[in-house]
């Protein structure tokens, strides 16, 4: 036998067997000659291993024909191991006690096990040499098979608790073997033998036995057990360091301790030193707990930082500031965020405050610390956080903090405000005119109007929020005299404004109408405009004239203003001039008018808007849509629904979606049937709007068409339809929504039918 085969051989155990031969071959095998293949349990786990099994010399035939016979039944019985294995017999050479066996060449890997079980049977027999071939090229004897090879033995560390063998063999570190229940008895007294070899097993074992004992040891408070784990701290194996680092949590022996700091000082792996730390922040010993927080709040893992942070929150160490301050800027933002919280938690307002300003930390921590700031109970710190968010935050933070802002008295929130105008989100700096219009800060208009300059496409929407504080602050005189001194233009344009509604509410219209139609002369297109509206706001005839003068303005910007301001009149008035100005070249000025005619609900003019249907700008088609939608009466319904339903072909997405939204408004049978088409849509956000129209319309028969929905691939689809039926709000959706249930494998989609179910069924 080769030196490499034989040093396999005398390390097969139990271990190596099961890894040499696949579980699926075991299972495939029948008992053999003087071998099966059994289950046995190993600890607390299932495996197939190898049991010898003697067999008896049968002397009733020629020594050839037991030999066929003992290696036939071997073969037979196993034919995954031994394939073609084959048996060839020379007679003068087994008078000699010697065959040959030519091994299967597919089957070399099971070379070990078929060499083994055939010496050792044919042994029984008295064959005393194989000679192997093929698949293995081996002279073999029955003494060069070492029997415990096949026998049930474990290594030490799969011979403690809480395995629970009662066979078997223990191998020990001297070389020798130890009957199972045997080395168990000994266990239990803490015999001196069993332990030293279980500590010298622990000395000089592999990594994979090393690891098995210290997850074992601690629990077995076996004599100096301590002593002999902290000598594995210095393993050249980084797993068995941490492996032993885990099993010495807790303990309070203070060379102990002090090694595990020096492995968190001058251990080369990070893992390594992360484990100490946190065997060390689990101390009972406050010096060497907090040495073993810090440490790990300052590495990379993420882990250990926020146990660590977590260790500090419940401890009530205050005096972790200065670490905590230095955990916002770890490079987990889970790390930062969580320091910040610990700050507000361990009540460290004025290092909130502070490390709000540091420039170095991302906007990411930096708005969570802001956000911690506003749930203090202090205004004054709360106010700074509202602040931030509000200036620098993102939308969903910011909306809530500009309301928030708006409430307080002290500190006077004017300035916080309007630093809030400067938010790159315009959800948020229209919030924030709009509170400073409610708040009726006058002072605050330039830095609105400056809104408007840095962000022009925020003109009409901040307009509003300025015309309305200069309604809220000022006195109708005030904003004559503004009007004189006022060099801004839009603040001019706002200004005219303003003044037609002061004046009408306070029923003073004929006082100011001359100032308002001097402002048809402005140079400047926006205060042109801005008293082309004003004047709409008392319509009469005189005005109306006033207003039409303006329609073929050379600024597409007052014939916008026009059509706004005619949409203040009555259906009828000047629609020769709305008309005109819906073909206008400049598709704002003729969005502006064709969305007057739908405010004006002008029917007459349906059937003209409606050829209008092809227009090249998909904003005047959007318009049509909404505008038709307006005028639609039970004379013209179905005109109205067809141009409507046309719209869902559009190239346009835009327009898509808004015939879809206008056809769930309309909520008859025809817009509903049109809306059919689009519930199993291929493009999500088609098929989803369509889902949203259908529950709008509240149409018995839209239950039906998003049930479909229900059905679909993506748990996204499903949930959008369930919604759907949610919002449509009637029970006879629940037995839909039951069968859908039936197959759904999707958790949280499950979830939310099971909610919506019992709501309906509540309702």
């Amino acid at each position: 036998m080769t030196r490499k085969k034989r040093t396999l051989f005398l390390t097969l155990g139990l271990a190596t067997a099961v890894l040499l031969l696949s579980s699926s071959a075991f299972a495939q095998e029948g008992p053999g000659v003087i071998y099966t293949y059994e289950k046995v349990q190993l600890g607390n786990t299932t495996q197939w291993v190898l049991v010898p099994r003697l067999m008896s010399k049968d002397t009733s035939a020629d020594l050839e024909t037991n030999v066929r016979a003992a290696f036939n039944t071997l073969k037979k019985s196993k034919p995954p191991t031994y394939g073609s294995t084959e048996l060839e017999i020379d007679p003068k050479a087994l008078a000699k006690g010697k065959v040959t066996v030519d091994v299967d060449a597919d089957k070399a890997k099971y070379a070990l096990i078929i060499e083994a079980e055939v010496v050792e049977s044919l042994a029984t027999l008295g064959v005393t040499q194989v000679t192997f071939k093929g698949g293995a090229s081996e002279v073999l004897t029955e003494s060069a098979i070492p029997f415990a090879a096949f026998t049930l033995s474990v290594p030490i560390w799969r011979a403690l608790p809480p395995a629970t063998l009662s066979s078997g063999v223990v191998r020990l570190p001297s070389g020798g073997t130890m009957d199972v229940v045997a080395f168990q008895t000994k266990l239990g007294e803490k015999d001196a033998t069993v332990v030293a070899a279980i500590f010298e097993e622990l000395g000089k074992s592999a990594p994979l036995s090393q690891i098995g004992l210290l997850e074992r040891l601690p629990k077995m408070d076996l004599p100096g057990w301590q002593a002999e784990v902290a000598k594995q701290l210095g393993n050249k194996d980084t797993t068995v360091r941490v492996a032993a680092i885990k099993a010495l949590e807790g303990v309070t022996d203070k060379p102990i301790l002090e090694a595990l700091v020096a492995l968190v000082d001058k251990d080369t792996d990070p893992d390594v030193q992360a484990a100490a730390a946190l065997a060390l922040s689990a101390s009972k010993n406050d010096k060497f707990s907090s040495y073993g927080v810090y440490f790990a709040l300052r590495g990379e893992n993420e882990a250990a930082a926020l146990t660590a942070i977590d260790e500090l929150v419940k401890a009530r160490d205050v005096a972790a500031d200065v670490e905590l301050v230095s955990a916002l800027a770890h490079k987990s933002p889970s790390v930062g965020k969580r320091a910040a919280r610990a700050l507000r938690q361990l009540e460290l307002d004025k290092q909130l405050v502070k490390s709000l300003d540091n420039d170095a930390l991302s906007g990411e921590i930096r708005e969570t610390i802001a956000t911690e700031l506003s749930q203090l109970k202090t205004p004054a710190d709360a106010f700074i956080g509202f602040a931030y968010l509000a200036a620098k935050g993102t939308s969903a933070a910011a909306l809530p903090a500009v309301q928030a802002l708006a409430k307080y008295k002290d500190p006077e929130p004017i300035k916080a405000l309007e630093e809030a105008l400067k938010s790159e989100y315009s959800s948020v700096r229209l919030a924030t005119a709009n509170a400073l219009g409610d708040l009726k800060e006058k002072h605050s208009v330039d830095a609105i109007a400056a809104v408007v300059e840095a962000h022009p496409s925020d003109f009409a929407d901040i307009e509003e929020a300025i015309i309305k504080l200069f309604v809220n602050s000022e006195t109708l005189s005030d904003l004559e005299d503004q009007l004189k001194k006022q060099k801004k233009d839009l603040l001019r344009r706002a200004l005219f404004r303003a003044i037609g509604r002061k004046a009408l509410a306070a029923s003073r219209f004929n006082a100011v109408r001359d100032k308002l139609l001097e402002g048809l002369k402005e140079s400047n297109e926006l205060p042109r405009g801005g008293a082309v509206i004003a004047l709409s706001y008392e319509p009469t005839d005189d005005n109306l004239a006033m207003i039409g003068s303006l329609a073929a303005d050379s600024s597409s910007q007052v014939r916008s203003d026009v059509a706004l301001a005619l949409s203040n009149f009555p259906e009828g008035k000047a629609t020769d001039v709305l008309m005109k100005l819906s073909s206008d070249t400049d598709s704002d000025v003729a969005v502006a008018a064709i969305t007057a005619l739908g405010v004006r609900k002008e029917k007459a003019a349906l059937k003209d808007l409606i050829k209008m249907g092809k227009s090249e700008s998909p904003d005047v088609r959007r318009a049509l849509i909404r505008s038709t939608r307006e005028m639609m009466n039970a004379d013209n319904r179905g005109d109205v629904v067809a141009f409507i339903s046309n719209a869902l072909f559009d190239a346009d997405r835009g327009v898509m979606l808004a015939a879809i939204t206008a056809l769930g408004e309309i909520a008859d049978e025809q817009s509903v049937g049109s809306l059919a088409m689009l519930v199993q849509d291929p493009n999500p956000q088609i098929q989803h709007a369509a889902f949203v129209a259908l529950a709008v319309s509240q149409h018995p028969d839209a239950i039906g068409l998003i049930a479909k929905g229900l059905s679909a691939d993506d748990p996204a689809t499903r949930q959008v339809a369930l919604q759907a039926l949610k919002d449509h709000g009637s029970v006879l959706a629940g037995p839909e929504i039951e069968k859908m249930l039936v197959n759904e494998t999707d958790p949280e989609t499950k979830a939310l039918a099971e909610t919506i179910l019992a709501e309906l069924k509540g309702s």
